[in-house]
């Protein structure tokens, strides 16, 4: 071993040994599409951002590495020495299978982002704002057996069926495996008519405490034979509904089933506050959130009784194409444009210069989380200060770094922390594609999906926008609390919306556009 300057071991040369940095410069090189990169270069000044990022763990193909340690080490050497600190006294003889097992026999504490899931439903109890219903139709000529038979393997292979909220005995949330609570599943067989009221119907509640937030029926009818999933949001994101399909597709077809690692990832989530990268993420919010003035949503005009949800289709004129013209313009991504245009729309009304949005992070960016079927999203505040900002690339830079810093800092959930539901609560821009809501493997057991009405009329928050791409348009909807804002508030808001990203899109040098003209 060498020794350093002062006599002690030099770990830096002991641990290349295991050439950790080499394999991260070389990733860094064939993502980041880089001649020669160092162990003291940086990611983000190599042009690195939240896609690319993803890519190097991909690359890597190491259980443990996470975003985390690619944002906050910034740099091949200083990745290597987080990522070799979180595995320390990690038993390499375990398998993922047995590590799994062993945290299915505890009880885990409830990630923050389900707790404001089930803030937010416990002020309308009993309305269906986080249930999703999703039925699958196999036709006449379904093989009703084997379709039964798969769906009671994903049944059993999954966790989250078999998963209850309760409280322990100190009154604290937590969640538990509970083999005993499994959710029931019988074929049930009714005329068209009796399944066509059925599916016409709000989903009933669920309850949130005591039992699975699941339900899962097989109906028969003369003409088809269906399977009908509804599901609590507080137990299952997006890509959770598409592992649940794969793996449907899997037990019909008589394929092996990707091991469900959710446990696994609840005993990572319960020791993240007692690791560096906690303490790292606190430090960042304290230093660079805490204390100051932020306009966090639209102002609400009025305060009247209940929470009734509207939608508002925002006028614009992008289409798919002009988006991947921008990504390459301005160098952020797609999404950066829409954080633009709410950051200067709640500048122009509110006069403030502190401007917060936050938006949905789908935390699957690590080997050990991909097969974790449950609610694995985090809700990311991103911050703005225009003082900082002169130029509408600069804001484009600024926006790039902090949404880069908060998925990297998403160890300590600071924006949730802060927020009190329907009174503080930021607005949130979400971005997806029409084609992360498909799901092509059905086909090979002969399913279609239908889309059913939630029967939603609840406001899930104060304000959010949500983007969709599709292949030949893109939808802009602002849904809001009806209750909150009346419609000239909303049209105004809607009209700079509409401004903002009419005019943005065209802009093909934005380092020759000043904010303050913008913002006249």
């Amino acid at each position: 071993m060498n020794l350093g300057e002062e006599g002690g071991l030099d770990h830096y040369s002991y641990h290349q040994r295991d050439g950790l940095e080499e394999k991260l410069c070389a990733a860094f090189e064939k993502v980041l599409n880089v001649e020669k990169v160092e162990p003291e270069d940086n990611f983000f000044e190599l042009g690195g951002d939240l896609l690319s990022g993803g890519k190097i763990i991909l690359e890597m193909n190491l259980e443990d590495l996470s975003i985390i340690e690619i944002f906050q080490g910034e740099t091949p050497k200083r990745i290597a020495l987080l990522y070799r600190d979180k595995i320390i006294g990690k038993d390499d003889d375990i398998t993922e299978e047995e590590r799994e097992l062993s945290a299915r026999r505890e009880a885990h504490s409830i990630p923050r982002v389900q707790i404001n899931v089930i803030d937010f439903q416990l002020f309308s109890p009993m309305a269906p704002m986080w249930t999703f219903p999703f039925l699958l139709s196999f036709g006449a000529e379904a093989d009703v057996e084997r379709i039964y038979n798969a769906a009671r393997k994903v049944i059993e292979w999954h966790p989250i069926f078999s998963t209850i909220y309760e409280f322990d005995r100190n009154c604290v949330l937590q969640q538990r495996f509970d083999p005993s609570s499994k959710v029931e599943l019988v074929v049930e067989h009714m005329s068209d008519e009796e399944f066509e009221k059925i599916k016409s119907e709000p989903s009933a509640p669920f309850k949130i405490l005591g039992g699975p937030m699941i339900r899962l029926r097989m109906i028969v009818t003369e003409s088809d034979t269906y399977l009908l999933m509804t599901v609590h949001h507080v137990v299952m994101d997006s890509e959770s509904i598409r592992i649940i399909f794969n793996n449907l597709v899997n037990a019909y077809l008589g394929e092996e089933l990707v091991l469900d690692t959710y446990y696994t990832y609840l005993a990572v989530e319960d020791a993240l506050s007692y690791t560096a990268a906690y303490k790292e993420a606190f430090k960042y919010y304290k230093e660079n959130y805490i204390g100051i003035d932020w306009c966090e949503n639209l102002t609400p005009d009025k305060k009247d009784f209940g929470n009734v949800m509207a939608t508002y289709v925002i006028g614009h004129k992008c289409t798919p194409a002009m988006l991947q013209e921008f990504e390459k313009n301005c160098k952020i991504l797609k999404h950066g444009l829409f954080d633009a245009v709410v950051v200067l729309t709640l500048a122009k009304l509110s006069g403030k210069r502190n401007i917060l949005t936050s938006f949905v992070f789908s935390d699957r960016v690590s080997k050990q989380k991909q097969t974790a079927c449950g609610m694995l999203e985090k809700m990311i505040p991103m911050g703005v200060c225009l003082d900082k900002c002169e130029t509408l690339a600069d804001l484009y830079k600024y926006i790039k770094r902090k949404t880069s810093e908060g998925v990297g800092n998403c160890a300590y959930d600071w924006g949730i922390l802060r927020e009190i539901p329907y009174i503080n609560d930021i607005i949130s821009v979400d971005y997806v594609r029409s084609s992360d809501r498909e799901y092509p493997s059905l086909s090979k057991m002969g399913a279609r999906l239908i889309a059913l009405d939630s029967h939603n009329k609840t406001a899930l928050h104060r304000t959010m926008l949500k983007i969709t791409e599709m292949p030949e348009t893109v939808e802009i909807r602002l849904s809001y609390m009806e209750t909150y804002y009346s419609e000239e508030r909303i049209k105004e808001f809607s009209d700079l919306l509409t401004r903002y990203t009419n005019q943005l899109i065209e802009i093909k040098n934005p380092e020759e556009v000043r904010l303050a003209e913008l913002l006249r």
